[in-house]
């Protein structure tokens, strides 16, 4: 799968090889974490377009004519009509609800139009109900004909936001920007963005051979109860993790035992991640006699074993199917739990996992490429450096896989100066 962009961020422009293991290094503020926030929002966007849209559009439809359509059919049947009672049920609101919803909001597309249709054979001659039967039905048939480039240009603008904070276009020259994602020469998605707007093509057939999850780690503080909702990837990280926990997953057999033994063996030793059924969280007890920690006092690099420990073993990383992108995990780690980290990496892409990550550590990205010779999936490896184009507010990714020695002299380079006077 190839990755290319224009203009997007700091990128000026760049093609990007995914297949097992993408490394994007170089120095602080030349743009490597945008080719994981374009990752994520774009893999997020083709994987919810179709249901994004139609939610979205479904709750206008909603809130303009669907609640006055239940009030008006409640008013001129109340008493008299089943059908009545369970309309105003549905105009009740969703317990423990944040965001002060009706239970009509929590019901699909499909289930709106069977209650609309419902509501048809049982009007008669209601002429103010019969009107606004023929605006919602209107409405769900331009929803249901919605092109799928369209679906997926509203989509990619609301992932692209929040990812990037509304600024996806260059700050200082705002050119129009480019991205597109091919599998076998083949065009997948391609998009072009702007101050106006987004544009988008889509192939519906190679879509469905897409990654079927993106999970971004940030950050392994996403450990601790910090949720942050303006942050999707952080969010959903969270979600999936207490989701998939809460359903005994946590209790069941992994198939990535191998993995987990790796962890374990090489990192965890005595102590263990446990979990508190009570609050559906975990916690870490450095061994069988000791209290269970929250994750807020466990140490940095810990969590960042942790949180990969937790991934695999709640089988929410699969192979070919999910794609994990991993923002500079290395800071925090000691060099020789860098050089653990980097060996934990190539033994899960050896076993088929596919990981996107940014560096700028010398030692992680040289063990990286040693592990990577170890476990034999140089033809699975791709590394990338990053650096400023001078004179310009860009920054230009090249492909240095076959000479990977140019990574350690440009992040090497300020030691030299130091201790060398070069």
């Amino acid at each position: 799968m190839l990755l290319s962009l224009k203009k997007v961020g700091k990128i000026k422009e760049a093609t990007i090889n995914i297949n097992g293991l993408t490394v994007i290094a170089g120095k602080n503020d030349t743009g490597k974490s945008t080719v994981g926030k374009v990752l994520y929002a774009v893999c997020r966007a083709l994987g919810m377009y179709t249901t994004f849209f139609d939610d979205l559009e479904k709750d206008k439809l909603v809130a303009n004519t669907v609640i006055p359509l239940f009030k008006k059919y409640i008013a001129n049947n109340a008493g008299t009509s089943e059908l009545a009672k369970e309309l105003a049920s549905l105009l009740e609101d969703i317990p423990n609800n944040p965001y002060n919803q009706l239970k009509v909001n929590d019901l699909t597309l499909e289930q709106v139009k069977k209650l609309l249709s419902r509501i048809k054979q049982s009007a008669n001659n209601d002429k103010d109900i019969n009107v606004l039967l023929d605006e919602a039905f209107s409405e769900i048939t331009k929803i249901e004909k919605t092109p799928a480039h369209t679906k997926l240009a509203r989509t990619l603008r609301t992932t692209l936001r929040f990812v990037f904070a509304g600024e996806v276009l260059n700050s200082k020259y705002h050119e129009t920007a480019n991205l597109q994602i091919s599998v076998n020469n083949n065009e997948v998605v391609a998009a072009e963005i702007s101050n106006k707007g987004i544009t988008a093509n889509i192939n519906e057939i190679l879509v469905t051979t897409f990654f079927k999850r993106v999970l971004y780690a940030e950050s392994p503080l996403v450990l601790e109860n910090i949720e942050s909702a303006f942050k999707p990837h952080w969010y959903e990280m969270q979600q999936f993790i207490k989701r998939w926990s809460s359903t005994g997953a946590w209790n069941q057999p992994s198939v990535n035992e191998d993995l987990l033994q790796f962890i374990q063996k090489q990192i965890f030793g005595d102590s263990q991640i446990v979990f508190d059924e009570k609050n559906n969280t975990f916690r870490y007890q450095v061994d069988n006699t000791a209290t269970a920690l929250d994750m807020q006092n466990v140490a940095f690099g810990m969590k960042s074993f942790s949180l990969i420990f937790l991934l695999l073993k709640l089988n929410l990383l699969t192979k070919g199917a999910t794609l994990l992108i991993l923002d500079e995990p290395e800071n925090h780690l000691h060099p020789e739990w860098q050089i653990k980290y980097a060996e934990m990496i190539c033994l899960m892409v050896s076993k088929g996992f596919s990981i996107v990550l940014t560096s700028h550590s010398p030692t992680f990205i040289q063990a990286l490429e040693a592990y990577g010779r170890k476990f034999q999936i140089q033809d699975k490896a791709s590394f990338y450096l990053a650096e400023k184009i001078e004179n310009e507010n860009y920054s230009r990714l090249t492909d240095v896989t076959s000479n990977i020695e140019r990574i350690a002299e440009n992040l090497i380079e300020p030691m030299d100066k130091l201790f060398l006077g070069v």
